[in-house]
């Protein structure tokens, strides 16, 4: 090891820079140590996009890479990658633009705020800036971003956000949830805005599938179920739409289609593997 010198310090190497704010304040402190660097990866680019002539007519610098992209860059693999930027998202220092089919996101950078006060909690993590659901271009699952088939481009209301940012159950009569009102509010794990638009149609999806006499609606905690299941990249939109087309007629439907989504996810995940598999075989030989 070549220990460094007092006369090296500030020239011996090039390094990532970490805002001090997301060790100091206390509302950054709960952040993943992952999510802060991946920040710090991300804000090392702006010299990158200041070359692309990457701003917007507000003048605010942007990113556009791909998921691959940003797997490269990071050295994580894509589901972290993925449940690093929904971090990201939900302590205001990610927002992602659409830019149409097969185009990557625009993703812009929040900054750290050394003032921020404590105020993030489990029950309201829903952010109060409401840009990630621009006009132009509707909410399409991200998905569409790595190839896979995109949703509908239909916007969110006001309505649709209070609703889904509510913890409180939708009208059911189904016992399949199998938990109080209260339980449902600790146990729920949040989702990206960009799946909520989507979340709804396939509730429509869900509740239109059903018998007349027998039909309810998800609850949020179940459709919040859906939306990881949809973060984890190896399910669409369109194959779970698909999948609850299929449900026969039964006391359990949601407990179907959840079975019937994990069998899915099994199968792409199982693909996946035999795919790299195959270039590894491909690339090194037998």
């Amino acid at each position: 090891m070549n220990r460094i010198s007092a006369s090296e310090v500030a020239t011996h190497g090039r390094f990532y820079r970490l805002p001090k704010a997301l060790f100091e304040v206390d509302y950054y402190k709960p952040m993943k140590l992952e999510a802060k660097v991946f920040y710090s990866f991300l804000s090392d680019r702006f010299e990158l996009s200041l070359q692309n002539n990457w701003v917007d007519d507000e003048g605010n610098i942007y990113f556009i890479f791909t998921i691959e992209e940003l797997v490269e860059l990071s050295g994580y693999g894509r589901d972290k990658v993925m449940a690093l930027k929904k971090e990201l998202r939900e302590y205001g220092l990610l927002e992602e633009e659409r830019q149409g089919l097969n185009k990557p996101n625009k993703l812009y950078l929040g900054m750290v705020d050394p003032t921020k006060p404590l105020e993030k909690d489990a029950q309201n993590p829903c952010p109060e800036r409401k840009s990630e659901f621009p006009t132009s271009g509707g909410r399409k699952n991200r998905l569409q971003e790595v190839g896979n088939s995109d949703s509908n481009d239909t916007d969110i209301s006001d309505t649709e956000n209070k609703e889904i940012c509510s913890s409180r159950k939708t009208i059911s009569d189904s016992d399949e949830s199998g938990s109080s009102p209260g339980a449902e509010m600790k146990s729920t794990s949040y989702v990206g805005y960009e799946f909520y638009s989507i979340l709804n149609l396939i509730e429509q999806e869900y509740f239109n599938h059903q018998p007349w006499h027998s039909a309810y609606h998800l609850t949020h905690r179940q459709k919040m179920k859906l939306g990881e299941f949809l973060e984890t990249g190896y399910i669409s939109s369109d194959e779970i739409i698909g999948l609850i087309k299929m449900i026969p007629a039964t006391d359990s439907p949601y407990a179907y289609l959840v079975k019937s989504i994990e069998n899915l996810i099994e199968e792409h995940r199982l693909e996946q593997k035999l795919q790299a598999h195959r270039m590894a075989e491909a690339h090194y030989g037998t």
